[in-house]
């Protein structure tokens, strides 16, 4: 299993879907990552935190060594495996159909029925 910069995040900010990632991440036989989805992590959860790089750092380290997360390059078979994690668990997914079709039409509304304070103007 390869576990993306927003699996990370979401387990070490306890977000709602952290104890289904950590579950995941137990049950796994191979957890695999990478040196980018860990700087992302650190990123992500320094800019929520306002920790230190260091103290993020290690957070991440302790993380990984507890599921005994293996660091590998990017190379194809990987991307496969992180574009399958992003597609199943990321952020940033595109919506549901029914909810793409609702944002859509609310988009495709003419200005007026959408911002009537603004008529006239």
């Amino acid at each position: 299993m390869f576990v993306d910069a927003s699996a990370w995040t979401a387990i070490i900010l306890s977000e709602p879907e952290a104890d289904a990632f950590e579950a995941k991440l137990m049950a796994s036989d191979r957890v695999l990552t990478s040196a980018i989805a860990n700087w992302e992590t650190a990123r992500a959860v320094m800019k929520m935190t306002l920790q230190s790089q260091s103290r993020v750092q290690a957070i991440i380290a302790g993380y990984q060594l507890g599921v005994r997360a293996t660091l590998v390059e990017i190379g194809q078979a990987e991307q496969g495996l992180a574009l399958e994690a992003h597609a199943r668990f990321g952020k940033g997914r595109p919506p549901r159909k029914a909810q793409h079709e609702r944002l859509l039409r609310l988009c495709l509304r003419p200005v007026s029925r959408r911002a009537p304070a603004l008529q006239g103007r």
